[in-house]
């Protein structure tokens, strides 16, 4: 994290990544628009596959290039929920001594 009004080399990482996945997904609208109905008219499976193609190769760039490791507080909650009796436990009655 980076002080109010500096962007430091992760800020700036991010926004160049944030930059590309938009630029990928503006060139994926374009290509629905104009390619695929060409493609569709001409040769209908075709368009399918492309379309499903570009896709997945969209989400395959955005996986790569975003930071997909757990943080340390994703992790810790994983760990205290790991950590949780799936079943609730009551506790044991202690028995009076007469």
């Amino acid at each position: 994290m980076s002080p109010a009004f500096s962007l430091n080399k992760d800020d700036l990482k991010k926004i160049g990544s944030g930059a590309i996945v938009a630029m990928a997904g503006a060139l994926l609208t374009y290509l629905g628009a104009t390619v695929v109905p060409q493609l569709a008219s001409e040769y209908p499976n075709l368009a399918l596959l492309v379309s499903a193609l570009v896709a997945v190769g969209l989400n395959a760039l955005r996986k790569y290039v975003t930071d997909t490791r757990p943080t340390v507080a994703a992790a810790g909650k994983a760990l205290a929920k790991a950590r949780e009796p799936s079943v609730p436990v009551k506790p044991a009655r202690r028995k009076r001594r007469s």
